[in-house]
């Protein structure tokens, strides 16, 4: 599969915007300094449609129009002294690309979209001038399109992507521009040298750290669960928790879903470590007190942190023991658990040598992400919603559970499809 770049432009906001140093929050400080890629694809059903559909003059103007809400996205980012970023407000613009392609979406649905084969020219996530927002309109062989998206994730977390990108929608459709919360306040932490709880979920880079090794090939996979199957999986966790605690405990299904994951990971990889480390991105806005309004763009993205047993993990209960582990550190997110996290933040010296307290990219750990609720599966640019949508993040041991893509994540250690 061959993807050709036709065309490279600068789109900025369509009036003046305000210029200025807009210093981002302590959690904006801690996110990983990279692109939340991801690919819309929708499909041309119309075959007398072929020159209007997803028209790329329509979608370039109301991205114009929508920057000039979301101006920071047209600026570039700027490390500050202590490590943490700020915006460089100054209507620069964002990387737009067109391109063409060799193959059709009937091509990518014989692969099921499979991650391994998906070519990897769909975005940029590594703008050569510092773009915050890229973005690459691919036109397929059957006038399909891709929509490739890379936002930096020092900007917003999941939700507040993919509600930039439905506000990008609604200007396609000629309704009014929602605008956005961008008030870093309660998101700021007040340093301190005594933080009332420990905070296993972050970590401090060491002074001399080894040199960036050499990426192992990655291997994607997709797994396809029904709902049938969603709830006996539940079902089963639910049993094995009562089993091991005599009493009923409430689970999600996505407590179920991590759960059965870890397991066959650690079924696999027999050189892990026995105490293994699991970290969630949970959602804050409606954790905080009070909370924030879902129109917040930023992070919100707070770590929830296990640490896991790999013997009680692989035991013939360990799916409940494995739901129950995230479950618990989902429910440890309390408003004074965040608030204590972001004052454990403001009193680190040097914001960038903050990381995860979780090693999945060259560790043993696991992370996982969940986009079931987002946003993003109601984006109409006026030609109908998306047909498939394809997180693209080639991360080891990286786990997002979502709706039209379930479940993919990367392992070193195994093929495309094991043992579920």
């Amino acid at each position: 599969m061959i993807i050709t770049v036709a065309k490279d432009e600068t789109v900025m906001a369509a009036e003046t915007v305000p210029s200025y140093e807009f210093p981002l929050s302590d959690n904006d400080n801690v996110m990983p300094r990279i692109y939340t890629v991801v690919w819309f694809v929708f499909e041309n059903t119309d075959a007398t449609d072929e020159k209007n559909f997803m028209c790329v003059d329509r979608l370039k103007s109301a991205m114009a129009s929508t920057l000039v809400n979301y101006y920071e996205l047209a600026g570039r980012l700027k490390t500050l002294e202590n490590g943490g970023v700020a915006v460089t407000c100054d209507n620069s613009g964002i990387l737009w690309q067109t391109a063409t392609s060799d193959f059709s979406v009937k091509d990518l649905r014989e692969i099921n979209f499979e991650q391994s084969q998906l070519p990897d020219g769909l975005v940029n996530g590594a703008p050569a001038n510092g773009e915050l927002l890229t973005v690459r309109v691919t036109t397929l062989t059957d006038q399909s399109v891709i929509l490739g998206v890379g936002m930096h994730h020092s900007l917003a977390d999941a939700t507040g992507t993919f509600n930039f990108i439905r506000s990008w929608a609604d200007a396609a459709r000629g309704l009014e521009i929602a605008k956005p919360n961008r008030d870093r306040n309660r998101l700021l932490g007040v340093s301190t040298s005594s933080p009332l709880s420990a905070h296993p979920e972050y970590a401090l880079m060491p002074e001399n750290p080894a040199p960036f090794p050499t990426l192992p090939p990655l291997t994607a996979a997709t797994f396809l669960f029904n709902r049938d199957a969603l709830d006996s999986l539940k079902a089963e966790a639910l049993k094995e928790v009562a089993h091991l605690t005599n009493q009923p405990r409430l689970l999600s299904t996505n407590d179920a879903l991590c759960g059965l994951i870890l397991r066959c990971v650690y079924r696999a990889d027999s050189v892990a470590a026995q105490d293994i480390k699991f970290g969630m991105a949970v959602n804050g806005r409606s954790r905080l007190n009070p909370p924030l309004p879902d129109n917040y763009f930023g992070n919100v993205n707070f770590f929830a942190f296990a640490s896991i047993s790999k013997q009680k993990l692989l035991a013939s209960d360990g799916l409940g023991y494995a739901a129950t582990a995230v479950r618990n550190s989902v429910d440890h997110m309390t408003n004074e658990y965040m608030v204590d996290a972001l004052n454990w933040i403001a009193s680190q010296e040097n914001k960038a040598k903050i990381i995860p307290g979780f090693s999945s990219f060259f560790g043993d750990d696991f992370a996982a992400t969940s986009w079931v609720t987002s946003p993003a599966y109601e984006t109409d640019f006026g030609w109908g919603t998306l047909d498939v949508l394809v997180p693209r993040h080639k991360i080891p041991r990286h786990f997002i559970p979502s709706t039209f893509c379930p479940s993919t994540f990367w392992s070193r250690h195994f093929g495309r499809k094991p043992f579920l």
